[in-house]
């Protein structure tokens, strides 16, 4: 019996008594040497092969029609052949030119008896098909769909030639005439094989076009990759979203923002600015299918978002200036993003800054300063930029003044300085300073500097300003150093004749000083003085000789009263004929000129006292007069402040060289305090040690009095003495008489 077997369109086979041969009728390889029919025991092994030209080759060994997986090569081996193994083994031969299928080799299992465990198939005239076309898929992601041959089989067996016809949902494909067709849709595909004898028809295979998660693709748009979120680089490319989509029909598509359609935008991919959630519809004529939303963000690169209200990616940063002295000035900046367009305004201690409205300002003072960023989605406010300046020192400067150095009070002492203080103050500001010095709380005129020259004692204050405000200094307390506020002297006037007192007023600033100057006669008797000058009258002149004032019975004075209170002097009696008199003199040498007004004698006693404390102080008394016998010759004076120096002198022979006659010639000088304690004594001023005698002369040089011979037996003592009252006595020696000077200088300090 013949039987072919034709697999592709290039082999026939042909069994001849139930051998199968070869029948070639294409240019493919040519088998020498078909398989051999083989019996092996089960269990054992057993080996196929085949010998062929028309390199180079490829194998696949077949049992019973289906492919023994894995068997390549030319030479087949069952290592253990086993109960299924059994039946007809071919092999499929194929070059470039194409596919030459052998002979059958027959493989018959026996047990160890000899006996057979399988049985050989008998080929017949109708096909027998030994492999059936499968079902097939192929899965797509993006329509259009270029699609891929889906290669379907079929291996048919029959002793009578054998052809094929393939089929597509029930009708034939023209030209699909091999055991392989490459299906290019999806449907239903069939095989008919036929001989002579007639034909079989194979099973049917599906073949399936799917989307990646197995759903069949039809004529309803299925999206098989959903759009991505994703994030925009604030300023740079915009972010980029795709879809996918498949269908057997065309697909449009439509991106949406929310629920808005985006013009335009009806591709696969689409390229997002703004931030929100997207959408893309897919649609065919069928149907349509929404994607999932994609969330887009807007990003600065340092991974803040950005929106519609604006964000600071950059807050401005406050810092110190050293003042110089110059204009100052501090760059501030912020950064900021927006969907939006930005506007910005300044401000400093929360004052809107006009014209600042830039992200860039120059601050030019200290203060707090923001920025306010705004868009039409809303405004955002910066941190807070501290700007302070100071000196190198940490020393803050503002608008408003700000004292770096307080006024210093000082004592006013007759000499030093002239008897002045210079009081400064040092402030700083970023505006112009003005001054206004004040002296016990009121402007003094004129004092409008940074420094200024005291000349009286009180409190001082110092106002500096700017427009922008105003700071008052500390108090600097200016005090009265060592001052003589009383000079007196008792002096005996005789009833045709008169007693002179002399007294000098000095002045570091040239103002005139009220004095109180008094003649006191009756008054003395309530101190337990006799023989007082019974009417005195008080005359005073000037340097010059002219009178400036006269007084010859204070007359129950209220003005006269109320300055022997203000100066401490001992008050007058009611009615008496004492004199009295307040004058404002102009620093200068007055002469305080005592008669009497009846033509009796008496003692009186003549008195200065300054009423106020100011730059015009008494420095000097001296009074002439006639020291007789047991009488003596009286100066006082007071001190008033600190400690002052005092040069107190009794000149008598050195009146000879000025003209006076009758001077006494050995004038003896003790000077006690308020207690009657001696504090100083001389008799002759230069018999003492050279020290001493050198700082007299230097101390009567300070002081301005006139020199005095050396060996002179004048008395001099230099003194320091506390505040306190003090009296300057002269007598003479064992006696004696004669004309004498008593004088009290207040010395200068150096």
């Amino acid at each position: 019996m013949t039987t072919f077997l034709r697999v592709g369109r290039f082999v026939g086979l042909l069994l001849v008594g139930g051998v199968l041969s070869t029948r070639v009728w294409a240019l493919g390889p040519t088998i020498t040497v078909p398989p051999a029919n083989q019996t092996v025991v089960l269990g054992n092994p057993a080996s196929f092969s085949v010998t062929a030209t028309g390199g180079p080759l490829t194998y696949q060994w077949y049992l019973n029609g289906n492919p023994v997986a894995g068997a390549t090569a030319a030479t087949y081996v069952d290592s253990a052949v086993q109960l299924g193994d059994g039946g007809v083994y071919f092999v499929a031969v194929t070059n470039g030119s194409g596919t030459t299928v052998s002979s059958g080799g027959n493989l018959l299992i026996q047990d160890g008896l000899g006996n057979p465990l399988n049985t050989i198939p008998t080929l017949t005239a109708l096909p027998v098909i030994g492999i059936q076309p499968v079902n097939l898929s192929a899965t797509y992601t993006q329509s259009p769909i270029t699609p891929i041959p889906l290669n379907l089989a079929v291996a048919a067996m029959a002793n009578l030639p054998l052809s094929y016809q393939w089929s597509f949902n029930g009708t034939a494909v023209p030209g699909a005439t091999g055991t392989v067709y490459g299906a290019l849709s999806p449907g239903n595909y069939t095989v008919t094989v036929s001989t002579t004898a007639g034909p079989v028809t194979s099973q049917t295979a599906v073949v399936t076009w799917l989307a990646p998660d197995g759903t069949v693709i039809d004529n309803t748009p299925y999206i098989t990759v959903e759009p991505l979120s994703g994030t925009v680089i604030y300023g740079t490319t915009p972010f980029t979203m795709s879809v996918s989509a498949v269908s057997l029909l065309p697909i449009t598509y439509q991106w949406y923002l929310g629920t808005t359609a985006l013009a335009g935008a009806t591709g696969t991919t689409f390229a997002a600015t703004a931030p929100g959630s997207y959408t893309v519809v897919a649609t065919t004529t069928a149907a349509t299918d929404p994607s999932l939303a994609a969330t887009v963000t807007v990003m600065t690169a340092g991974g803040v978002t950005v929106g519609n209200v604006p964000t600071i990616t950059v807050q401005p940063a406050g810092g110190t200036v050293i003042y110089t002295g110059s204009p100052v000035s501090l760059g501030l900046s912020v950064t900021s993003v927006s969907l939006q367009t930005m506007s910005y305004q300044w401000y400093l201690n929360s004052l809107a800054i006009n014209g600042a409205v830039s992200a860039t300002y120059t601050a030019t003072a200290p203060g707090a300063y923001t920025v306010v960023i705004s868009t039409a989605g809303g405004s955002t406010t910066s941190q807070t930029a501290s700007v302070s300046v100071t000196t190198p020192l940490g020393v803050a400067v503002n608008t408003t003044p700000a004292i770096t150095a307080q006024p210093i009070g000082a004592t006013l002492t007759y000499g030093t300085r002239s008897g002045t203080t210079s009081l400064s103050v040092s402030a700083l500001a970023l505006l112009p300073l003005t001054y206004q010095w004040s002296l016990n709380g009121t402007a003094i005129t004129g004092a409008t500097a940074a420094a200024y020259t005291a000349v009286l004692p009180g409190t001082y204050t110092v106002t500096v300003t700017t427009s922008a405000g105003s700071i008052t200094s500390s108090p600097a307390i200016v005090s009265q150093g060592s001052r003589v506020i009383n000079l007196s002297s008792r002096i005996i006037v005789s009833g045709s004749g008169s007693a002179t007192a002399g007294f000098v007023l000095n002045s570091t600033s040239g103002a005139a000083k009220a004095m109180l100057i008094r003649a006191v006669g009756p008054g003395l008797t309530a101190f337990g003085v006799t023989g007082v000058l019974a009417h005195p009258v008080l005359t005073i002149l000037d340097g010059t000789g002219k009178v400036v004032g006269t007084n010859s019975g204070w007359a129950n004075s209220t003005a006269i009263s109320s300055a022997d209170a203000t100066a401490g002097a001992f008050p007058l009696t009611t009615g008496s004929t004492d004199a009295a008199i307040v004058l404002t003199l102009n620093p200068a040498s007055y002469t305080a000129r005592v008669s009497s007004g009846d033509g009796t004698s008496g003692a009186a006693l003549v008195e200065a006292y300054e009423l106020t404390a100011d730059s015009t102080q008494l420095i000097n008394i001296s009074t002439l007069a006639t020291v007789g016998g047991a009488g003596s010759l009286i100066g006082g004076f007071v001190i008033s402040g600190t400690p002052a120096q005092v040069l107190v002198r009794a000149i008598g022979p050195t009146l000879a060289s000025f003209g006076v006659s009758g001077v006494l010639a050995q004038p003896i000088l003790t000077v006690t305090n308020s207690s009657g304690t001696v504090v100083g004594a001389n008799t002759g001023w230069s018999s003492g040690s050279t020290a001493v005698t050198t700082s007299v002369a230097a101390a009567t040089a300070i002081a301005g009095g006139f020199a005095l011979p050396a060996g002179s037996a004048d008395s001099v003592v230099l003194l320091t003495l506390p505040p306190g009252a003090y009296s300057a006595q002269v007598t003479g020696l064992n006696g004696g008489s004669g004309s004498a000077l008593v004088e009290v200088y207040l010395v200068p300090s150096s």
